[in-house]
Parts: C-alpha cells; sequence; structure tokens
C-alpha cells in the first residue's frame, strides 16, 4: 500500500461514493438518498453568485453561500436561501444547517430563522469564533413563497 498526496477535487468523489456506500450498508438506505444542490443567481448571463448544499437522508447542509460585493444586502442571499430550502425541504430535509464565521453572515442566518447549537472559540485565527447553526423545518415551511 501506498499514501500519496492527490488533489483533492480528485479524491473527493471516490470518498463520497465510499461513505454513501457505507451508509447505504449500515442504515439501509439507498445511496441515492444523497443529493447535492446548487442555485447561482445569474445577471447578463454572468454568475454573480450562488448557494450549495447537500442532503444527507433527512438532514440538509448549506455548503457555501456568496454573492459579489456589489449584489449583497439586497435580498439577492436570502432568495438563494429560500430557493435551496424549498428544494431541501421538498427532497425530505427535516433538518438545515450551516455553518459561519463570526465576521460573516451570522445575523443574516439568524434573521432566516436560524439557532446557533454550537460554537468553535479561536477558529480559524485566535480570537474569531465559527458558528454552527440548525433550522428545523416542517413541508409547510417548503411551500412558502420568497
Amino acid at each position: 500500500m501506498l499514501i500519496t498526496k492527490c488533489d483533492k477535487s480528485e479524491l473527493g468523489a471516490k470518498i463520497d461514493t465510499l461513505l454513501k456506500s457505507d451508509a447505504a450498508e449500515k442504515l439501509g438506505v439507498a445511496e441515492d438518498a444523497y443529493v447535492s444542490l446548487g442555485f447561482a443567481l445569474i445577471d447578463s448571463g454572468v454568475v454573480r453568485g450562488g448557494v450549495t448544499g447537500a442532503l444527507t437522508l433527512q438532514g440538509f447542509h448549506i455548503g457555501a453561500l456568496a454573492l459579489d460585493k456589489d449584489l449583497r444586502q439586497q435580498g439577492h442571499g436570502t432568495k438563494l436561501m429560500k430557493a435551496i430550502e424549498r428544494e431541501a425541504i421538498r427532497l425530505g430535509a427535516k433538518v438545515l444547517t450551516v455553518s459561519t464565521q463570526g465576521f460573516q453572515a451570522l445575523g443574516f442566518y439568524e434573521k432566516l430563522d436560524y439557532e446557533v447549537f454550537a460554537t468553535l472559540d479561536d477558529w480559524p485565527i485566535a480570537g474569531e469564533t465559527k458558528y454552527y447553526l440548525k433550522k428545523i423545518v416542517t413541508e409547510n415551511d417548503g411551500c412558502q413563497a420568497s
């Protein structure tokens, strides 16, 4: 056996497959119970932001949300979040999670009814905090218009 350094993007798909297979075996669920989602904000054919996430059984984790700086504070982030939340709920999500840094978007997520359930102090540098948030949802949450 050989251990070698490699590119994350090359290895990521293989690790995902191994983890899905293991969970399918241990939990008795189909490997297609895992779905990756993304919604883009397009302006004149150019991607100006977006949100990505992944459904794992009944949990959905928002992995990334970003907008071009000149588009912030205009409601685009909220619209992107509502879009991905609706789709996650439609696919069966019961709990939504996200993490953010203290210098990023804590207040934004709290306005969207996410609540902090854990923190990690001094991350990514001393004096900063990483926040882990959750939102328990119902099927009715997915029917709200944005």
